[in-house]
């Protein structure tokens, strides 16, 4: 009798520790998600979620995905599992936001670093364009100038990495750079003209600015015209030749009449 009693004592305190570690695993679920859930609402302004909290940082962002990796353990019922997949679309968003927000915000450089995060940011914005409507429509002007800048230091980026460019290259950056700068004198606009200095020594002359080509010398044309030259003066002295001895015939006939006419008047005396 001591033994069953003993036994279902055993029984029933193994049923109470698996109620018990069920309630306990419940519970546990039920406040990661809670805490994943008021974190990720930390991250925006207001609680329709449609723009980013003023307060946005890297650091907030990171703890909530922290909350969020502990629920991946965690024993979640059907409801706890959609308000987690929920709060974990509100995450990916806020990060996205924050990155356009951060980029809109950063000055213009002529970096690598500047080209990835403009980039990145540029991507995210396309991203959020169904999501986020309310956010992509009152950034829209910010991420077409980022987009343009972006631009610029593409290109500005390709001049630097480029062991030789060409004359078009450098006016295609200079070109980009003045649809940011617009003619006015910021660090980036002296940044650019630096690049574009040091770029322009690079040019190869193959690319440089044509000029016409020398006519070819041609030795059977000069030849020839010579040759021509020559003969002509040949004739020209022919003629003067033949022009000589016509003048010397004529004066001889001349004198021989002369003489004819004189020689009776002569004979006569």
């Amino acid at each position: 009798m001591r033994l069953k009693i003993i036994a279902l004592t055993l029984a029933i305190a193994g049923v109470v520790a698996v109620i018990y570690n069920n309630h306990q695993r419940s519970a546990e679920a039920t406040a990661a998600v809670h805490s994943t859930k008021v974190a990720v609402d930390t991250l925006y302004r207001n609680s329709a979620h449609t723009l980013p909290a003023v307060d946005l940082t890297e650091k907030k962002i990171s703890a909530a995905k922290a909350l969020m990796r502990k629920t991946k353990t965690a024993s979640l019922s059907d409801t706890q599992k959609t308000q987690l997949q929920k709060a974990t679309a509100e995450l990916s968003a806020a990060a996205k936001m924050y990155s356009v927000t951060q980029a809109t915000q950063t000055p213009i450089a002529p970096t690598t670093h500047y080209q990835q995060t403009a980039h990145s940011a540029l991507t995210a914005y396309q991203q959020l364009q169904k999501a986020k409507p309310v956010f992509t429509q009152i950034y829209q002007q910010p991420v077409s100038n980022l987009g343009q800048a972006a631009k610029a230091v593409d290109a500005l980026n390709e001049l630097q990495s480029a062991d030789q460019v060409s004359t078009d290259d450098i006016k295609s950056a200079k070109a980009q750079v003045e649809q940011v700068t617009d003619g006015q004198d910021t660090v980036f606009a002296a940044e650019a003209a630096q690049v574009v200095s040091d770029a322009e020594q690079k040019v190869s002359p193959s690319t440089s600015a044509s000029t016409s080509p020398a006519t070819p010398y041609d030795e059977s044309t000069t030849s020839s015209t010579t040759s021509t030259s020559t003969s002509v003066d040949h004739n020209s002295t022919s003629t003067n030749a033949t022009s000589s001895d016509s003048s010397s015939q004529a004066a001889s006939t001349t004198s021989t009449s002369t003489a004819s006419t004189t020689t009776p008047e002569s004979s006569s005396k």
